[in-house]
C-alpha cells in the first residue's frame, strides 16, 4: 500500500476551475456498456456534465434562459429526422463546440465526427485546451491586494494547487439530491475521526505532512516551524482566520472528500471543531445565536459551478469544509470582488443564508478572529442548505439559501449503529470497505497496524478484515494468508456469544465471533478454488469453536451440506442441512435460503 507521505506531489493537485460544462444527448441505440464508458470519460473530463436521452427534456434544457457556462455538446442519435432540430441547437450561442459520436456505424449518409470514444475525448481535450487559452483562464483572482483578508478566499498558494489525490477531484459544493447517503457516510467517518483522541505522534505527523507539502516554499516552511512551536488548541479559530497554511490546506482537504486527507489533519480539524462547538453552545445560552438570522457570503464562482447551482435550484447543498460567512453584506461584497476585475468565465455571487434552526455547530467568531472587522460567523463541517432562489443582478448573482435539518436524523442513525464499536481508525476502514473503497480502507487498516499499543485482539480483527477484502476482490491466496494469520494470533479466551447475526457468509460485527468466521471463510475460499477436502477440514474446525452463535454454526453446517451435495453424498448433505435449519431461527434473514437448500436435497433423495 502506497504511503500517504510518498504521494505528496499528487495529494494537493486540483484541476483548474472550469468555465464550461459537458452535455451528452443520446438515443436508445447506445448500449449500457457504452453508457458506462461515456460516463467515465465525462466524469474525468468535466467538473459538471448533463446526460439526456429524451428530446423534449434536452430541448427544454438547451433553451432555458439561465445559461452561464459554455457547453461542449456531444450528440449520439441515429434518427435522421431529429437532426434539423439538433443542428438548430448547435447554432445556439452558448455552444462552444459540438460533436457527433456514434459508436455503431450507421448505413445512412450521416456525417460523424468519430465512432471511437478515445478519439472523441482526445478531440474534446484539445478543444478544451484551446478554449482555456482563448479565454485566458487564470486560477488567481485579481484581488490579492484587497483589504480585509481577501487572500484567505481568493489567493491560491503554490501548495494549495496540489491538493488532489489520484482518485479525487476538488468538490467545493456538494449537491445532495442523489448523493445524500454517500455524503452522510463521509460525514459519519469525519465525525468518528474527530472523536478519536490524538497523541504527540499524531501532532508530529500533521506537522510532517505540512512540511512535505510546502517543501518548496521557504516562507511557509518558516511559518510552519514557528507555528508548530507555539501551537495551542485553544487558538484554533484564530489560526483559521489568518492567511495561513491551516485555512488553505484544511478546506482543500475537505473539498476532496477524501478521508485519508482528513485523517492526516484531524488534530487541527478536531481542535477547530471542538472550539467552534463550545462557542456554539455558549452562544445558544447567552442569546447571541438567536440574533443571527441572516448572514452573507461573497464569492467569485466559475461559470460551471454557478451553472450547477442554477440547474439544482430548490435542491440541497453542502459547501464542503467549514463555511465562513459575515453578518455584513458590504464585507461579502468585498469577497465577491465587487469593485475589482475578474477573469472571463467567472461570475460574482452573493449568497444570502437564512437561518431558522441548525443542529450543526455554528457561532459568531469576530471576538476571537484575526480580522474582527469581518464580523464572521463560522459554520461547522456538513451544514446543509436548500437553494431557495437564484437571481441575476446588475453586479452579481444573488443566491438565497435556507438552513435544512432533515438529514440529521439519518446521520444520527448511522453514528448510533457504529457506537456499538470502539471508535478507532479501523472503524473508518470498516465503513470504507462497506462502501467498496478497498484501497482507502486498507490505508486505515495499515495505519492501525503501525500503532505501538495495538492489542492482539485488535490485530486479529485487522487481519480478518484484510482477508475479507482480499476475498471480495477475488485474491484468494492473499485471503487465505490473512485468515491464517488471524487464526494463528487469536487468543483462546474469547467469550461465548449467542447473539443473532444475519449473513450468508459469516461477517463479524464484533471481535467475539472472529474465529468461527475465520475458519468458515477460509473454507469458502478453498471451495471456490475447488479445494473441497481443505474446505471440509476448515468447516469442521469452525464447528468445533465454542463461541459461535447458533446462526453462525447453522451457516457452517449449511456450507458443509452443500459440499457433500456436490459430491453426490445426499444423505450426509441432508444431515448437515437439517442441523442448519434446526439451529437457525425462522426470523433470520437467511433462514429461507437454508430451508430451500434442505428441500432441494430432500427432493433429490425422494425422487
Amino acid at each position: 500500500m502506497e504511503d500517504f507521505h510518498q504521494n505528496t506531489e499528487t495529494i494537493l493537485k486540483s484541476n483548474p476551475e472550469q468555465t464550461f460544462i459537458g452535455i451528452w444527448f443520446h438515443d436508445d441505440n447506445i448500449t449500457d456498456e457504452q453508457k458506462n464508458q461515456m460516463e467515465i470519460y465525462l466524469h474525468q473530463t468535466f467538473y459538471y456534465y448533463r446526460i439526456f436521452d429524451n428530446m423534449e427534456q434536452f430541448s427544454s434544457y438547451m433553451y432555458k434562459t439561465q445559461h452561464v457556462a459554455k457547453i461542449f455538446l456531444i450528440i449520439s442519435i441515429s434518427n435522421l429526422s431529429l437532426y434539423p432540430l439538433v443542428n438548430l441547437v448547435q447554432e445556439y450561442s452558448i455552444i462552444e463546440k459540438a460533436y457527433t459520436f456514434l459508436p455503431i456505424r450507421t448505413v445512412k449518409p450521416l456525417e460523424i465526427d468519430t465512432n471511437n470514444i478515445d478519439v472523441l475525448f482526445e478531440k474534446i481535450s484539445n478543444n478544451i485546451k484551446h478554449f482555456s487559452k482563448k479565454t485566458n483562464i487564470n486560477m488567481e483572482m485579481n484581488t490579492k491586494s484587497q483589504s480585509l483578508n481577501i487572500s484567505r478566499i481568493n489567493q491560491v498558494s503554490t501548495s494549495s494547487n496540489k491538493f488532489m489525490s489520484k482518485s479525487n477531484r476538488i468538490t467545493p459544493i456538494r449537491h445532495l439530491a442523489e448523493e445524500s447517503m454517500e455524503f452522510l457516510s463521509f460525514l459519519t467517518m469525519v465525525k468518528i475521526l474527530l472523536d478519536i483522541s490524538y497523541d504527540n505522534n499524531d501532532i508530529e505527523d500533521m506537522w510532517r505532512v505540512y512540511r512535505i507539502l510546502y517543501m518548496e516554499n521557504s516562507i511557509e516552511l518558516k511559518n510552519i516551524k514557528d507555528l508548530s512551536k507555539s501551537y495551542n488548541s485553544e487558538n484554533a479559530i484564530n489560526y483559521y482566520t489568518k492567511s495561513s497554511c491551516f485555512f488553505k490546506i484544511i478546506n482543500q482537504a475537505c473539498r476532496t472528500e477524501n478521508v485519508q486527507h482528513i485523517c492526516e489533519f484531524r488534530v487541527y480539524i478536531s481542535d477547530l471543531d471542538k472550539q467552534l462547538s463550545a462557542r456554539s453552545i455558549e452562544q445558544e445560552k447567552n442569546g447571541i445565536k438567536s440574533s443571527i438570522t441572516k448572514v452573507y457570503r461573497g464569492k467569485v464562482l466559475s461559470s460551471s459551478i454557478l451553472q450547477q447551482l442554477i440547474d439544482n435550484e430548490h435542491g440541497l447543498i453542502s459547501m464542503n469544509g467549514f463555511l465562513s460567512t459575515t453578518a455584513l453584506s458590504e464585507i461579502a461584497d468585498i469577497y465577491s470582488s465587487i469593485e475589482g476585475k475578474i477573469d472571463e468565465g467567472y461570475i460574482r455571487v452573493r449568497f444570502i443564508l437564512i437561518i431558522d434552526t441548525i443542529e450543526q455547530p455554528y457561532a459568531y467568531i469576530g471576538d476571537c478572529s484575526a480580522v474582527p472587522a469581518e464580523s464572521e460567523i463560522l459554520f461547522s463541517l456538513g451544514t446543509i442548505w436548500r437553494i431557495e432562489s437564484i437571481k441575476p443582478g446588475e453586479k452579481f448573482y444573488e443566491i438565497e439559501l435556507t438552513s435544512y435539518n432533515n438529514l440529521n436524523s439519518y446521520l444520527d442513525t448511522l453514528l448510533k449503529n457504529y457506537k456499538k464499536k470502539e471508535y478507532d481508525l479501523s472503524l473508518v476502514g470498516d465503513i470504507l470497505r462497506e462502501l467498496g473503497n478497498y484501497e482507502e480502507a486498507e490505508w486505515f487498516y495499515q495505519k492501525m497496524f503501525k500503532q505501538d499499543d495495538l492489542s492482539d485482539e485488535s490485530r486479529v480483527y485487522l487481519y480478518y478484515n484484510m482477508a475479507m477484502m482480499r476475498k471480495e476482490l477475488g485474491c484468494n491466496s492473499g485471503a487465505i494468508q490473512y485468515f491464517q494469520e488471524a487464526a494463528r494470533r487469536l487468543q483462546s479466551s474469547i467469550t461465548k456469544s449467542n447473539g443473532i447475526r444475519s449473513s450468508r457468509e459469516i461477517y463479524i460485527c464484533d471481535k467475539e465471533s472472529i474465529l468461527i468466521a475465520v475458519y468458515n471463510n477460509i473454507g469458502l475460499v478453498h471451495e471456490k478454488n475447488i479445494g473441497f477436502n481443505e474446505a471440509i477440514k476448515c468447516y469442521n474446525q469452525a464447528i468445533e469453536i465454542e463461541n459461535g452463535s447458533k446462526l453462525e454454526v447453522a451457516i457452517v453446517y449449511n456450507n458443509l451440506g452443500l459440499i457433500y451435495c456436490r459430491y453426490g453424498n445426499y444423505q450426509q448433505a441432508w444431515n448437515y442441512l437439517t442441523k442448519a435449519v434446526e439451529l437457525a431461527d425462522e426470523t433470520d434473514s437467511c433462514w429461507g435460503e437454508l430451508k430451500q437448500n434442505l428441500t432441494y436435497v430432500e427432493n433429490i433423495t425422494n425422487s
